[in-house]
């Protein structure tokens, strides 16, 4: 079956993907192609996060208050567009898809990800946005922690994705040497990239802001 008849068989069902597997498997650029081809959207989970932790940094909350926190989802306009090729967020009517990967925000989302309160609203906040497109006759592949288990157990199609040592291996030592790029370069090791590589180093810990560095 051809990529058309596959698209044209959604159309009639609707469906949804969900994607798990270790650090460095390729779980976001498979789910973006797969995305692609056919033709259902692609959410970017990690960008809600991103996303609730701008909005709580912008409003001044204490990133220990988990229930402050936890508030702030419940209250944030969040809009996503969900192209796997050009994926864009909004918070209200502002466009946030560049300034959640700054470096302050690569920095404090660990206080937003580890909050359990906010684990549970990004888990039914990513089932709703999965259901709804597959209700109208789309579809919608997530990827990430808690997707297979958590979020859409009941996903139509379920997948763990692993890696080949060798290739798993290749990608962590990409990343690190990302940051080591970064470590020795124009960041001068705060972290903090100029020019060509205004991103997030990572300080070592080499997640996914190492992909877009350069």
């Amino acid at each position: 079956m051809n990529d058309t008849l596959r698209q044209d068989a959604i159309s009639r069902v609707g469906i949804t993907i969900a994607i798990d597997g270790p650090a460095g498997s390729g779980k976001s650029t498979v789910s973006k192609e797969l995305a692609s081809r056919l033709g259902i959207g692609y959410l970017d989970t990690g960008a809600m996060y991103r996303a609730l932790t701008w909005y709580v940094l912008d409003r001044g909350i204490d990133l220990e208050d988990t229930d402050a926190v936890a508030a702030a989802a419940n209250e944030m306009l969040l809009r996503l567009q969900s192209d796997p090729a050009d994926p864009h967020v909004w918070v209200g009517d502002t466009e946030m898809t560049a300034a959640i990967r700054e470096p302050r925000i690569a920095l404090a989302i660990k206080h937003i990800s580890t909050n359990l309160k906010v684990r549970a609203w990004m888990a039914s906040e990513q089932r709703r946005r999965m259901m709804e497109a597959r209700q109208q006759g789309s579809g919608m592949i997530a990827e990430g922690r808690d997707i297979t288990t958590v979020v859409c157990p009941d996903a139509d199609v379920r997948i763990l994705l692993l890696a080949a040592l060798q290739y798993h291996s290749y990608s962590v030592r990409l990343a690190f040497f990302l940051c080591l790029c970064c470590a020795s370069g124009s960041c001068g090791g705060t972290g903090i990239r100029t020019g060509s590589c205004a991103s997030a180093c990572c300080h070592g810990k080499c997640h996914s802001c190492c992909k877009n560095a350069c």
